[in-house]
């Protein structure tokens, strides 16, 4: 027997608490549709629950992100360690030589450089956007260290790898998705383009990561690119120049939530 799901107000009273939370650790970028989510449902409850139910996607999805920097960082940081050991060729499956080795090291230092100073800026960060720079470190890190690697470790890390691309990709598009739901016409179409291409990549990584794990974490590491390109778009429209005034609570306009992402 399925239990029914709290009511409305209940609902509405966790997700405030839960977005406070959120409010207090990340970036204004991504907390701005959560909060603009909550305050359209309170003042029109009316279909209110597709709109929490994106909510509470998004916020599990950013808690997921902060949890997934560290073990990324962690992963990363082990490679560089490993990487900085290298001195020479072991087999022709290993190639690596001194200077390859030197400038994936520098450009994957300079990488978590970058990430660290992202989250030193300020209590509130992006962590879609510290994923993105780690995902980047890694793949400067592989083309060295990736030889070195044990079958099973090395199926391990891309399972990770791709569960934080996933991520990163669709905190970008979620977010965009939920702006559009609540802001209507004020979102124009190339955002929500673009998060549904966001989504086609992640599908199209899904359904590859089994036989085809490289080729899948390409597709979703491309994919993390574009979810960013559809927040920032759906951001423009609302505060760009052109930017037009949200339609009223229960105006003609509103575009339906997005469907949640699918799951690998």
């Amino acid at each position: 027997m399925s239990t029914q799901p709290p009511p409305l107000p209940e609902r509405l009273q966790r997700a405030r608490a839960d977005v406070s939370v959120l409010a207090g650790t990340s970036s204004e970028r991504q907390v701005r549709p959560l909060r603009e989510a909550i305050e359209r449902v309170a003042l029109a409850p009316e279909g209110g629950s597709d709109l929490l139910d994106a909510v509470e996607g998004l916020s599990a999805l950013l808690a997921r992100a902060e949890a997934q920097v560290s073990g990324l960082e962690r992963s990363v940081r082990d490679d560089l360690a490993s990487a900085a050991t290298l001195t020479g060729v072991r087999t022709s499956a290993q190639l690596a030589s001194a200077t390859d080795v030197a400038t994936a090291c520098s450009a994957a230092s300079a990488l978590l450089l970058d990430a660290d100073e992202a989250r030193a800026a300020g209590a509130r960060h992006d962590p879609a956007a510290i994923l993105a720079l780690l995902l980047e470190a890694d793949a400067a890190l592989d083309s060295v260290v990736a030889g070195y690697r044990e079958p099973l470790a090395q199926a391990r890390r891309q399972l990770m790898l791709l569960e934080a691309a996933r991520t990163a990709a669709g905190l970008g598009a979620d977010a965009a998705a939920l702006l559009a739901a609540v802001h209507g016409d004020g979102v124009t179409a190339a955002p929500r383009i673009l998060a549904e291409e966001t989504r086609a990549q992640l599908e199209a990584a899904g359904r590859l990561a089994a036989s085809e794990p490289d080729a899948a974490l390409e597709q979703a590491r491309a994919a993390v690119d574009r979810g960013r390109s559809a927040l920032d778009e759906a951001l423009l429209d609302l505060d760009g120049p052109s930017a037009a005034p949200p339609p009223a609570a229960g105006a003609p306009g509103g575009a339906p939530a997005l469907d949640p992402l699918p799951t690998v």
